[in-house]
């Protein structure tokens, strides 16, 4: 029969590689992102823009104005990509589970709010149910984090594939133009 504590620990440790999971995918996009944008910007950097109005033919004009509003979607999504993977996926999530008064000796932030002999003195001091209660608290908050990170990286997946397909109609429609 496994023990309590190793339970909760193991636990901890099956859902922090989880987020790291969920962090190299989102590197991996980062990449398709860095490829994507380099294409769009190969395509763009050829284009002129003119005056649709200007234009005699209304397929010429209609082909323009939508070509210019699809690449335009193109960079705002892909730029949007990037922020939302560095400051919503990647940046570090903080507990938001303790109270104020609560100290738990398996969380990195109020560790380092401790002196070194206050954190001592509190390590030698905790029963075996205060330190299973320490890990599945910290559990918890994993858990938390867990599940934003996973949401919003489905969301992140949703995005780039609305992305693909932006600029591959913008490379195509600039093309035809």
């Amino acid at each position: 029969m496994v023990e309590k504590e190793t339970f909760a620990l193991e636990n901890f440790k099956n859902i922090q590689q989880l987020i790291v999971f969920i962090h190299n995918k989102a590197n991996a996009i980062l990449i398709v992102d860095g490829f994507l944008l380099t294409l769009f910007v190969n395509f763009a950097k050829d284009l002129v823009l003119i005056n649709p109005l200007l234009l005699k033919n209304s397929t010429t004009t209609f082909l323009s104005i939508f070509t210019f509003i699809l690449g335009l979607i193109s960079a705002i999504l892909l730029i949007y990509q990037i922020y939302y993977i560095l400051f919503c996926i990647i940046k570090p999530k903080f507990a938001k589970h303790y109270s104020k008064k609560e100290i738990s000796l398996f969380y990195f932030e109020h560790i380092s709010n401790l002196s070194k002999n206050d954190f001592v003195k509190l390590s030698k001091d905790l029963t075996s149910d205060d330190i299973h209660e320490q890990i599945i608290g910290q559990v918890y908050e994993v858990s938390k984090i867990m599940l934003s990170k996973s949401k919003r990286i489905s969301f992140l997946l949703v995005i780039l594939f609305i992305s693909i397909i932006s600029l591959l109609s913008f490379i195509l429609l600039s093309k035809l133009i």
